[in-house]
């Protein structure tokens, strides 16, 4: 995940978990409290690695938008 467009990264290689099947493509990350501390909007992708060592990101052509909001404290 990486400040949209194409800017700092704020959260690379940390793992997620399959959701039911793989076959299903669902898959669940686990934020943590430095993941969500600076307010921004950001873009991400999965990266998979198969059992033969291709990686293939997803979704293919587009990123995932993230919001990450200020605290209205």
């Amino acid at each position: 995940m990486r400040v949209k467009p194409a800017g700092t990264v704020k959260v690379n290689g940390a793992a997620a978990t399959i959701v039911g099947s793989a076959v299903n493509g669902r898959v669940r990350y686990d934020w943590t409290a430095s993941n969500t501390d600076t307010a921004d909007v950001y873009e991400g992708e999965f990266e998979v690695t198969y059992s033969g060592g291709k990686v293939q990101s997803f979704p293919g052509e587009e990123y995932i938008i993230i919001n990450i909001g200020d605290d209205v404290a």
